[in-house]
């Protein structure tokens, strides 16, 4: 039940960053409420299986956290918000092929390092090799 209130404060939030922000989607403050909005829908949905059970006081922490984001998103928004500015002009970066190269290798090693870690963890819980770890 908690769960609920937690979701009907985010989209009331989400509608007064929305709003405030001069219906603005991708301001930090209203992506991250909508990040929020979405990963507590996901906990709605599977409150059952995954055995959540939320205290007022998790309720209270979460709320006071967003509205301090949307606050300090706000003031930045306004306060260093320049009336004057002129259209800059942007310059093309360009990236040597070899330096994607080796960013995607990284990449893919740091995933596969991953991978490994939670099937390590994962057999440590009990999984049993042939399940479906993914």
């Amino acid at each position: 039940m908690l769960l609920i209130v937690l979701f009907i404060i985010e989209i009331i939030l989400f509608m007064i960053t929305y709003y405030t922000m001069k219906r603005d989607i991708l301001r930090p403050s209203v992506l991250m409420v909508c990040v929020f909005m979405f990963s507590t829908f996901i906990a709605i949905l599977n409150i059952i299986n995954w055995n959540i059970d939320y205290l007022p006081k998790t309720i209270m922490i979460i709320s006071i956290g967003l509205i301090c984001a949307i606050v300090a998103d706000y003031i930045g928004y306004y306060r260093f918000k320049n009336y004057n500015s002129k259209p800059q002009k942007i310059n093309l970066l360009i990236i040597e092929k070899w330096k994607i190269f080796l960013i995607i290798i990284f990449e893919l090693f740091v995933l596969l390092l991953y991978y490994l870690e939670i099937r390590r963890l994962a057999i440590l819980d009990g999984y049993v090799s042939g399940g479906n770890l993914l």
